[in-house]
């Protein structure tokens, strides 16, 4: 069968003009050399594609190593603020002063009208209350971070690596590790000693960092009685909740948790409590009516500060200054029946509201934006025009 197909087709080939089995060949050859060319640029743009993707993969390195390089230029420019905060004797002093007159101007607030020093008993292994008709438990509301807890060695560990990472600040809080605000500690002793009570506004989450804060202040020295569950007031507190302290919900802002303390009675271990916040002690401008603060920039901020009711309650010891809350409803101020006085722990500059206040988004900035922001506030000597 083979052989009868062979000898058709030698038959088939015998008739064909020689011209044509030429042309057959040549044509056969040229598609041999065309068949050449294109695997030859076949291999050509494989190997393109090979440099291409070496090209993108080492651009890939220089962008994550420019990225890491970037971070670590911003990181420097908190250098200062990090070694001030972590080694110098100046922030002892600063806390230690800023405690000192916190006290001073506790025991001024103490004496105003509706408060009563007898309702906390603290002789007893666990706090008790009572509740008297008209009459206010003093608290003094303290955010935690760079407050009461100083933060720098993990805001160290950020600077060195590769900036703030929730989940390993997460991990710092559990471990417990931060030292002392000097002179916080002493004075959360001395409110309690005062017929007072400390609560704890922080931006920590109160879902998840509550034990950790607690081991944290009794290895700096706080008793465990003052720091039951009821006296934290951190972010995700439920305010709908009968007991916000043990129930989270999406988030609220500190004033509004102040707030909520001022002006609602909270069951405590069966007893009806009322509170009355006389004093705020905080790190940054947002620990205090941050209905206000976080919404405005600096310029706005700097203005209430000057010569508004907002301002007068930093330091304040008079008793005619008023609380004051910001209604994020009505975009309004309401001034409260009762005086306050606004502690500010100064020092840290590396992180907090203030970085967004200036305009810069995310809370942070690179060293060319911060370098740049500078040339707004800037003398300049007169044989010079520019830096």
């Amino acid at each position: 069968m083979k052989l009868k197909k062979w000898l058709t087709a030698t038959s088939i080939l015998s008739i064909l003009p020689l011209t044509a089995i030429s042309c057959i060949k040549v044509n056969k050859e040229k598609i041999d050399k065309l068949n050449d060319i294109i695997n030859l640029q076949d291999e050509k743009l494989a190997t393109k594609e090979t440099e291409i993707n070496q090209l993108k993969k080492a651009l890939e390195a220089i962008n994550k190593e420019k990225e890491v390089i970037s971070q670590k230029i911003n990181s420097a420019s908190n250098i200062a603020t990090n070694l001030w905060n972590s080694f110098s004797a100046n922030k002892d002093v600063t806390t230690k002063q800023a405690y000192e007159n916190a006290k001073r101007i506790f025991d001024i607030m103490l004496k105003q009208e509706g408060i009563d020093t007898k309702l906390v008993d603290t002789t007893k292994e666990k706090v008790t209350l009572r509740a008297e008709n008209d009459k206010f438990i003093p608290v003094v509301f303290m955010d935690l971070d760079d407050t009461v807890l100083n933060n720098f060695k993990v805001q160290n560990y950020f600077a060195l690596n590769t900036g703030f990472d929730f989940n390993t600040f997460e991990e710092y809080i559990k471990d417990a590790s931060s030292d002392e605000v000097l002179g916080s500690i002493e004075f959360i002793k001395y409110v309690w000693s005062k017929g007072g009570i400390v609560m704890f506004n922080s931006n920590r989450l109160q879902k998840t960092s509550v034990d950790g804060s607690r081991r944290n202040l009794i290895k700096l020295g706080l008793e465990e009685k003052y720091a039951p569950d009821w006296v934290f007031w951190m972010k995700g507190v439920d305010l709908n909740s009968p007991m916000p302290w043990k129930n989270t919900s999406g988030g609220n802002n500190k004033e509004e948790r102040m707030n909520a303390v001022n002006t609602n009675e909270w069951e405590i271990d069966g007893v009806k409590a009322k509170f009355r916040t006389i004093m705020r002690i905080g790190d940054d401008i947002n620990d205090f009516n941050d209905n206000f603060t976080k919404n405005n920039n600096a310029q706005s901020i700097k203005a209430e500060v000057k010569d508004k009711p907002f301002g007068k309650l930093f330091g304040n010891s008079n008793l005619e200054n008023k609380s004051i809350y910001f209604n994020p409803t009505t975009k309004s101020w309401e001034t409260k029946n009762w005086s306050e006085s606004y502690i500010f722990i100064s020092g840290n500059a590396s992180y907090g509201g203030w970085i967004k206040q200036l305009g810069f988004k995310n809370h942070a900035y690179s060293a060319q934006e911060g370098f740049d922001k500078l040339n707004e506030y800037l003398w300049v000597p007169k044989a010079k025009n520019k830096i």
